[in-house]
C-alpha cells in the first residue's frame, strides 16, 4: 500500500474517531466502537498505526494508534519478530523524546498534549517489562542516562514513574508470576532509581536555591541535626516542571517500597531542604507524608524519626514566629499539607516519641499550641484540633491502661489550651470567625445527625474541651467554673433587669452575641455533667450551685416567654432544658445519696417539685415545637434516669390532668409526653416495697391509657363506618394515626419489668383487635398501613410474651393474606416510598417472628417462605430496590433458625436466590449476604450441607464465587470471597482439587487446553490457608490474563 493510500486511510480513521469523540448519540458511539475494534483486530492494523504515528498530528489518531500498539504489546508482543519489536520501540522512543517538547535540540514544532505523552510513556514502560526481566541493570542504565542528559531529563524522569506504575500494576494484563518477578527485581534495583532522582533534586536545588538565613540549633538533640536553614529560590518554568516530575516519580515509588528501603540520609536531607524553601514545597511535604504514614517501622528508624521531629519543630518555630505574622507567608495548601504531616506523625509515631526523653514533647506542644491558634480559617483550625484530640486520646488510654494519673508535665499547658479553645467558640472573643460559619443549612454528619456548620464546629471543640476535663477533672472544672458563675449568671441578671425596664429584647444589640455565648456555655456544661457524677462528692457543692442556677434560669425563661424574643433566644431556652437533662444522671446519684442521710430527702424533693413546676407550664402554652420537644424529653429523662423516690406522688396532679394538657398539642409532642407519664407510673424507684408500689400504680394506669385510646376504640362502632365510606374522612384518618403514634411510643419506652409490661398490655388489649381490624379497612391508604405495621412491630418486640402466640399468629396470617396478592403489586409497582416502607416493615416483622426461639411460630414458616419466595422475591430480584437487604436478612433468619423445619425445595429456592444475588453487582448486598453465609456456616455447617446437595463437589457455589472473582465485579471483597472458597474447599481438598477444578475448567471455552493446564499446574495442592490464598490470587489473575490475550 503506497503512502497516498495510507494518508487516505489516516484521514478516514480521523473522521471516524472525531465522530466517536464528538457525538452524544450513544447508539452511534456503540456502532463506531464496533468498527474501531474490528479495525484493531485486522492483521495489518499494527503496521498501519506506526505509519500514522509518524505522519499524522491528529490527537485522536495518535491516541488510537498507541492503543493498538498497547494491545499488541500486552497480548502478543512475543509473536512479532525481534526486528519489528526494535523498530516499534525506536519509533515510540523517538516520538517520546523528540515530539513532546522534552528535547530542546529538537526541530519539531508541534508538541503533543500531556495525555498523549503519558500514554506514550506507559506503552514504552509496558514494552520494558519484557526487557527488564533479562537485564535490569542495563535497562535502568539507559533510563538513568536519559535523566542525566539535560535535553531528555524530564522524559527520563517521567519514564521512571511509568515504570513504577507499569511494573507494579494490579491490572490483569500480565501473569502473576511475571508480576512477582518484576516487582521483586524493581525493588532490588530501587536504590539506583531513588539515588538518581535524589541527585536530580540536588542539582536542581543547587542551581536554583540559595541560603536565606541560618537557625541556631534550637534544641540539644542527641542525633546529628539535619539542615534547618531557610532557603530562597527562583525556579524558572522548566526547572519547576522538572522538580515536579521528580517528586511525582518519587511519590510513585514511595507508595509501595517498604519504609526500611527509604531510610537513606541523602533522601531525607534533600526533602528537608525543599521543605525549607520560602516558596513552600508542597511536593516535598507530600513525599514526607507518604513516608511517615507507613506503620511498619524497621529497626534504626528512631534516628530518622528524630530527624523528622527536628524538622517539624524547626518549621513550626518559623511559622509561628513574629507573633503569628509569619504564617501569612505560607501558601494555604502548604499549611494544609503540613498540618496533615503533623497529624500523621502524631497518629503513627506518638507512642514512640512521647516516652523517649530525647524528644522534648512539651516544647513541641507549645509550638503546636501557637500554630493551632494562629490559624485563620475554621477548617484549618479544626484540622489542628483533631491533632490535639489524638494526643488527648493517647494520654487518656495510657492512663486507663496503666491505672495511673495523667502526666503532670502537661497539666498547665492543657488547661491553658482548654481556656483558649473555649474562647474560639464564644462570639465575645471570636466573632469574626463564628459569623463566617453557616448556621442555617444542615447536613448529615458521620454519626447521622443533622447539624449546621456552626453547630458542628462548636461541638467538635467542646468534645476536645471535655477530653481535657476527663484527664484533669478537678483542675479543669475549676478552670471552667467562672464561665458559668460569672458569664451565665450575669447575663440572666442583665436580661431580667432589661425586661423590668421595658427594654424590647428582640432588638437589644448588647444581647445579640451574649445570648449565643450563653447557649454555647450551657452546651459545654451539659457535656461536662458526667464529670460531676464521676467526682460526685468532691464536686457536689459546685454542681449543686450550677443545677440550682439552671432551675432559676429555666424558670425565668418560662415566665418571660423568652422564645418570643427571636430564634437565638429560642435556642437558648432549648439549651437550658437540654443542659438540665444532662444533669439527670447527677440527679440520680444525688437521689441515691440522700436516701442514706436522714433529713435531706425534703431538699431533694423540693428540687424535683421545682423542676416539674417549670416544665409543665410550657405544655400549657403555645410554645414552639422545638421547645416542647426538649421539655418532653427532659420529663422522660427525669422518669427513666433520675427516678426520684417520690416522683409518682409529685406528678400526681400532672397525671390526673395530662389529657387536658395534651389535647391541643401535636401528635409528635404527645408521643413524647405520654410515654414520659407512662414511665412515671410504670417505673417504681429501686429499693422500695414493690408490691405496695404496684397496688398504688395499677389503678392510675388504666384511666391514663383509656384516656388516650377511647376515641380510637369508638371507631368500629360508628354507623356505616365501612359501607358508608366514613373511614375515608380526614378527621378519622388523623385520629387513627395520632393514637397509633402515641401508643407505639408508649410501648417502645415500656420499662423492662414484667409487671410493668403486664399492666401496659392489659391497658391496650382491646386496642390490639381494633387495630388489626382496621388493617383490612385501610388497605388503600399506605400512610395508615405503615402506622399499623409500625405499631405491631413495636408491640411484638417489646410485649412479645404478653401478646401471646395465638394473637401473633393471627396477626401475621392477616398481614400475609392481605398483602400477598394484588395489594403487594400495587404497593411496589408504583415506586411509592410509603409502599416500600410498608413492605419493609412487614419484612422486619416477619424477621423478628422467625428469629424467636422454640417452635411457637413454626406454623407461620410455610406461609412466610411462600410469601417471600413466590410473591415478593420475583418483584425485587432484578431491581435495585431498598427491600433487597432486609429481604435477604429474613431469608438468612429462616435458614438460621428453622433449617431443620424447612422442606428441601424451600431450602433450594432460598439458596438459589442467594446465589442469584451473589452474581449481581450490588457491592453492599454482596458483603451482607457473604457475612450471612459465614455465620450460617459457623452455626449450621452450611457449606457442608450445600456440598452434599450437589452431584459435583461444590460445583455451583464455588464456581459462582470463582466467576465473581474473575469478573472483578466485587474486587473490594476479593479477600473475603477467597476465605469463603477456602472454607468450601477445606471440607474435602481431594474433591476440590480433582472434581471441582476439572469440571470448572472444562466449562471455560475462552481458554485453550494449554492455558487450562498451566492454571491447574500452578495451583498447588497445598491446604494451608496462606498458600491457598496465594494460589487463588495467582489463578484469578492468570485466568483473567489468558482471557485478555485471547480476546
Amino acid at each position: 500500500m503506497n503512502n497516498n493510500d495510507m494518508d487516505q486511510k489516516a484521514k478516514e480513521l480521523q473522521n471516524v474517531l472525531e465522530q466517536f469523540y464528538l457525538t452524544t448519540d450513544n447508539p452511534k458511539r456503540k456502532e463506531i466502537d464496533t468498527i474501531l475494534n474490528n479495525y484493531k483486530a485486522q492483521s495489518d492494523s499494527y503496521e498501519h498505526v506506526q505509519y500514522y504515528l509518524v505522519h499524522s498530528d491528529n490527537q485522536y489518531v495518535i491516541w488510537f494508534s498507541l492503543s493498538v500498539i498497547e494491545d499488541k504489546v500486552n497480548k502478543a508482543w512475543n509473536s512479532i519478530s525481534a526486528s519489528s519489536q526494535t523498530q516499534t520501540k525506536s519509533l515510540l522512543l523517538d516520538i517520546y523524546l523528540n515530539k513532546t517538547g522534552a528535547n530542546s535540540n529538537s526541530t519539531v514544532k508541534t508538541v503533543l498534549p500531556q495525555f498523549i505523552i503519558s500514554k506514550l510513556g506507559q506503552v514504552i514502560a509496558d514494552i520494558g517489562r519484557y526487557e527488564f526481566e533479562s537485564n535490569p541493570q542495563n535497562y535502568l542504565l539507559n533510563i538513568t542516562n536519559l535523566v542525566r542528559n539535560p535535553s531528555t531529563s524530564i522524559r527520563g524522569i517521567n519514564l521512571l514513574q511509568c515504570i513504577s506504575e507499569s511494573f507494579t500494576t494490579n491490572k490483569k494484563v500480565i501473569s502473576q508470576q511475571k508480576k512477582t518477578i518484576l516487582k521483586k527485581l524493581l525493588h532490588q534495583n530501587s536504590p539506583i532509581i531513588i539515588q538518581v532522582l535524589v541527585e536530580c533534586l540536588g542539582q536542581l536545588f543547587d542551581q536554583n536555591a540559595e541560603k536565606k538565613f541560618k537557625h541556631a540549633n534550637l534544641l540539644a538533640f542527641h542525633v546529628g541535626s539535619p539542615d534547618t536553614n531557610t532557603y530562597t529560590a527562583s525556579f524558572n518554568a522548566e526547572s519547576k516542571n522538572l522538580t515536579k516530575a521528580v517528586f511525582d516519580a518519587l511519590l510513585s515509588y514511595f507508595t509501595w517500597i517498604p519504609l526500611g528501603d527509604l531510610l537513606v540520609p541523602s533522601l531525607f536531607d534533600i526533602l528537608f531542604k525543599y521543605l525549607r524553601l520560602d516558596k513552600n514545597s508542597i511536593p516535598a511535604l507530600e513525599c514526607l507524608n507518604e513516608i511517615v504514614s507507613k506503620n511498619l517501622v524497621p529497626k534504626g528508624f528512631e534516628s530518622f524519626l528524630m530527624r523528622i521531629f527536628h524538622q517539624v519543630y524547626s518549621l513550626l518555630t518559623d511559622i509561628v514566629s513574629n507573633g503569628g505574622q509569619q504564617i501569612n507567608q505560607y501558601h494555604p495548601e502548604f499549611l494544609n499539607k503540613f498540618t496533615q504531616f503533623i497529624q500523621i506523625f502524631i497518629n503513627n509515631h506518638l507512642g514512640r516519641i512521647e516516652t523517649n526523653p530525647n524528644f522534648p514533647i512539651p516544647d513541641f506542644l507549645g509550638l503546636l499550641f501557637q500554630y493551632s491558634f494562629f490559624q485563620t480559617q475554621p477548617e484549618s483550625f479544626l484540622q489542628c484540633i483533631d491533632i490535639w484530640s489524638t494526643f488527648l486520646d493517647y494520654l487518656i488510654n495510657l492512663s486507663q491502661e496503666n491505672g495511673t494519673t495523667p502526666p503532670s508535665k502537661y497539666t498547665d499547658g492543657l488547661l491553658l489550651f482548654q481556656s483558649e479553645l473555649v474562647k474560639r467558640i464564644l462570639y465575645t472573643f471570636s466573632n469574626n470567625t463564628l459569623s463566617e460559619l453557616d448556621d442555617e443549612d444542615k447536613e448529615i454528619n458521620e454519626n447521622g445527625i443533622s447539624e449546621t456548620q456552626l453547630e458542628s464546629y462548636i461541638k467538635k471543640c467542646i468534645e476536645v474541651v471535655a477530653k481535657v476535663t476527663e484527664l484533669y477533672p478537678e483542675k479543669s472544672l475549676e478552670n471552667l467554673y467562672p464561665l458559668f458563675t460569672q458569664n451565665v449568671t450575669s447575663f440572666f441578671c442583665k436580661a431580667e433587669e432589661s425586661i423590668k425596664q421595658g427594654v424590647s429584647m428582640e432588638n437589644e444589640q448588647q444581647f445579640q452575641c451574649l445570648v449565643k455565648d450563653v447557649t454555647t456555655i450551657l452546651h459545654l456544661f451539659g457535656r461536662l455533667a458526667d464529670q460531676f457524677v464521676v467526682s460526685f462528692a468532691q464536686t457536689f457543692t459546685a454542681a449543686n450551685f450550677i443545677f440550682q442556677k439552671l432551675l432559676d434560669m429555666c424558670l425565668f425563661s418560662v415566665n418571660q416567654y423568652i422564645y418570643k424574643f427571636g430564634s437565638d433566644w429560642e435556642k437558648l431556652q432549648i439549651e437550658l432544658l437540654c443542659t438540665i437533662r444532662s444533669f439527670c444522671f447527677w440527679l440520680a446519684e444525688y437521689g441515691n445519696q440522700v436516701r442514706a442521710v436522714v433529713g435531706q430527702q425534703p431538699d431533694f424533693d423540693s428540687n424535683i417539685t421545682k423542676l416539674i413546676s417549670i416544665i409543665v407550664p410550657l405544655f400549657e402554652r403555645n410554645a414552639p415545637e422545638s421547645v416542647l420537644t426538649s421539655a418532653g424529653k427532659l420529663l422522660m429523662s427525669l422518669a427513666t434516669i433520675s427516678k426520684p423516690l417520690n416522683l409518682f406522688t409529685q406528678m400526681d396532679m400532672l397525671i390526673s390532668n395530662i389529657h387536658n394538657i395534651c389535647a391541643p398539642l401535636s401528635p409528635s409532642i404527645q408521643s413524647i409526653i405520654y410515654p414520659a407519664i407512662s414511665c412515671t407510673i410504670l417505673l417504681p424507684p429501686s429499693n422500695v416495697n414493690l408490691s405496695q408500689q404496684w397496688d398504688q400504680r395499677r389503678p392510675k394506669y388504666s384511666p391514663f391509657i383509656k384516656g388516650i385510646t377511647a376515641s380510637f376504640l369508638e371507631i368500629p362502632q360508628i354507623p356505616n363506618f365501612v359501607e358508608g365510606k366514613i373511614f375515608c374522612k380526614e378527621e378519622l384518618i388523623q385520629r387513627v394515626l395520632r393514637v397509633l403514634k402515641v401508643v407505639t411510643a408508649i410501648i417502645r419506652t415500656v420499662p423492662e419489668v414484667t409487671q410493668a409490661k403486664s399492666i401496659l398490655h392489659d391497658g391496650i388489649q382491646d386496642t390490639l383487635k381494633v387495630t388489626l381490624g382496621l388493617f383490612r379497612v385501610y388497605i388503600g391508604y399506605p400512610i395508615v398501613l405503615e402506622a399499623i405495621l409500625d405499631f405491631f412491630f413495636v408491640l411484638f418486640e417489646f410485649l412479645k410474651a404478653q401478646v401471646g402466640v395465638v394473637f401473633t399468629q393471627q396477626t401475621i396470617s392477616t398481614f400475609l393474606d392481605i398483602l400477598g396478592g394484588d395489594n403487594l403489586n400495587q404497593l411496589l409497582s408504583s415506586g411509592n416510598d410509603t409502599g416500600i416502607s410498608i413492605i419493609k416493615k412487614l419484612i422486619e416483622i416477619l424477621t423478628f417472628i422467625v428469629q424467636q426461639p422454640g417452635n411457637s411460630f413454626e406454623s407461620l414458616l410455610g406461609s412466610t417462605i411462600e410469601f417471600s419466595m413466590e410473591k415478593l422475591y420475583p418483584m425485587i430480584a432484578n431491581t435495585s430496590s431498598l427491600l433487597r437487604s432486609p429481604f435477604f436478612t429474613l431469608l438468612n433468619s429462616v435458614l438460621d433458625n428453622h433449617w431443620k423445619h424447612c422442606q428441601q425445595n424451600q431450602i433450594n429456592s432460598i439458596l438459589t436466590a442467594f446465589q442469584s444475588i451473589f452474581k449481581q453487582n450490588d457491592v453492599n448486598l454482596f458483603k451482607q449476604n457473604l457475612d450471612h453465609f459465614e455465620k450460617l456456616n459457623s452455626k449450621l455447617k452450611l457449606y457442608e450441607k450445600i456440598s452434599s446437595m450437589e452431584p459435583v463437589f461444590g460445583c455451583s457455589f464455588i464456581s459462582m464465587f470463582f466467576d465473581v472473582l474473575i469478573s472483578d465485579t466485587q474486587s473490594v471483597h476479593t479477600d473475603d470471597i477467597i476465605v469463603t472458597i477456602y472454607r468450601f474447599a477445606s471440607l474435602n481438598f481431594d474433591k476440590f482439587f480433582n472434581e471441582f477444578f476439572t469440571t470448572f475448567l472444562v466449562q471455560k471455552n475462552q481458554l485453550s487446553n494449554e492455558q487450562k493446564q498451566i492454571l491447574r499446574s500452578n495451583f498447588s495442592n497445598a491446604t494451608d490457608q496462606p498458600t491457598f490464598s496465594s494460589n487463588m490470587t495467582q489463578f484469578i489473575n492468570d485466568f483473567s490474563y489468558f482471557s485478555f490475550i485471547n480476546s
